[in-house]
């Protein structure tokens, strides 16, 4: 069964070039939404994997994460996707914070190479939890 992704970015040459990045992967279904409020009424009414969301949106992808959050939380969906942070006007350390804080699956900084970004996904969506943190924190 292919798993489902939603990208979700208010710069739509994000969604689209993450979208054919994924897509490459048969083991995907990739759908992308620019628009924060779109993005949480599909994730009310559809079941994803993993979100990828933007942290620098009219809602901030931090706030979909925990307006996520708070409706699983009120049984207004019954399933909470992975989430997968991106952001390319925050440090690594706001975002390594921001990613407990809200209890995000991982982050990762734009730009990005390709091959960092499938991996990432991959490792989020076969379950592994002792993901490590992307090498930039590490190195701070």
């Amino acid at each position: 069964m292919r798993k489902r992704i939603l990208v979700v970015d208010d710069e739509p040459q994000i969604t689209k070039i993450i979208s054919l990045i994924l897509r490459g992967a048969d083991a995907y279904e990739v759908e992308t939404c620019n628009d924060p409020l779109e993005a949480y009424a599909r994730v009310m009414t559809n079941s994803y994997d993993l979100l990828i969301l933007d942290v620098q949106m009219p809602l901030a992808g931090d706030q979909l994460s925990a307006s996520i959050q708070t409706a699983v939380e009120e049984g207004m969906t019954n399933y909470k996707p992975k989430i997968l942070l991106i952001s390319g006007a925050l440090s690594g350390e706001q975002m390594f914070n921001m990613r407990h804080d809200i209890d995000a699956t991982t982050f990762l900084m734009k730009p990005f190479h390709p091959g960092t970004l499938q991996q990432i996904v991959a490792t989020v969506l076969n379950g592994l939890t002792a993901l490590v943190e992307p090498p930039s924190i590490l190195a701070a």
